[in-house]
């Protein structure tokens, strides 16, 4: 369904666009996350393309994201806000879960990471996480449609979760691999650091870094601009009315935000009528919220489920 809508819309084969995508970004994504899919693939009797086109779509379809912390927050400790709008009417939110990702493999002689994913049956990668150290990520599509020749979105976030441990190391990944598309990032850590970050493959600054009390880089699409700065707070959103109802809310609520208060936030006309999934992370507890759309209503709307990393990991190694 997704490929013939896309098809019709952009008059381009989506299976095309979806081999292209795959001949020219396959030698930089990890084998180790090619054999996940095959083995997907194998073990529900489904075509080993149709799962590659599960976890390549990403780069064809291109949400808001705020982090806080310090002064901004009611007790200090950072919270991570992540709307996921994206093609709620396709009925993708009939495949979501929470998926607990436990690692058995190593990279230079050292375990990877644990960690969590909001996301859909079949896809390896990862676009709403946060890992057993803290460090948790939500992104923003954008433009840059066809620049491919890098590692993809969803599987360089799942490389950071992985791999890292802070905010600082994801950045230092995201710098030292080639990247794909336009797309920007909020982080967060376990030692209460934030940032915001414009990824644009193939430009003389491929990877630009916004601190709290910072705005976009004056090189930004039509001129974008951020509302209004606050320190200990990064954000990012759509154009228009959706950013600055954002800086609004976040302006009301500074200095008492909680998870509760990001969960109202990301709220419409933050989130868009496709709103998807919408998740929280507190980095410092491992504590995290989460809500899936349905077909009436959208994730802003729906209950959230409350889960932590820590309890989540000691309940598999108990009975596994």
């Amino acid at each position: 369904m997704v490929g013939l809508i896309h098809t019709i819309g952009k008059k381009v084969s989506y299976d095309d666009k979806i081999a292209d995508l795959k001949r020219r970004s396959f030698k930089y994504v990890p084998d180790r996350f090619f054999r996940e899919m095959n083995a997907i693939a194998d073990v529900t009797g489904q075509p080993r393309e149709l799962i590659y086109q599960i976890n390549f779509l990403h780069e064809l379809f291109h949400c808001s994201g705020v982090a806080a912390c310090g002064k901004a927050t009611v007790d200090g400790n950072v919270r991570l806000g992540r709307i996921l709008d994206y093609m709620r009417d396709l009925g993708i939110y009939a495949y979501a879960g929470l998926f607990v990702l436990i690692p058995t493999e190593t990279l230079d002689g050292r375990p990877l990471n644990k960690w969590i994913s909001v996301s859909y049956a079949g896809s390896v990668g990862s676009v709403t996480c946060m890992n057993e150290k803290g460090l948790a990520i939500g992104e923003k599509g954008g433009g840059g449609e066809r620049k491919w020749d890098g590692l993809p979105m969803s599987f360089l976030m799942r490389r950071m979760m992985e791999e890292c441990s802070t905010v600082e190391e994801a950045i230092a990944l995201m710098k030292s691999v080639p990247l794909t598309c336009d797309y920007y990032y909020t982080l967060s850590d376990a030692g209460n650091n934030i940032a915001g970050v414009v990824a644009k493959s193939q430009s003389e600054q491929p990877v630009y870094v916004i601190r709290p009390n910072e705005d976009y880089p004056d090189w930004m699409p039509n001129g974008a601009s951020l509302p209004k700065k606050f320190e200990d707070v990064v954000y990012l959103s759509g154009p228009g009315e959706r950013i600055e109802t954002l800086a609004e809310r976040i302006d009301a609520a500074y200095g008492k935000i909680d998870a509760q208060t990001v969960i109202e936030m990301m709220k419409r006309p933050v989130c868009k009528t496709t709103n998807l999934h919408n998740a929280v992370f507190e980095s410092v507890t491992r504590d995290f919220y989460f809500a899936d759309a349905g077909r009436k209503v959208l994730a802003a709307d729906a209950p959230y489920y409350k889960g932590n990393i820590t309890e989540f990991l000691e309940f598999y190694q108990k009975n596994k």
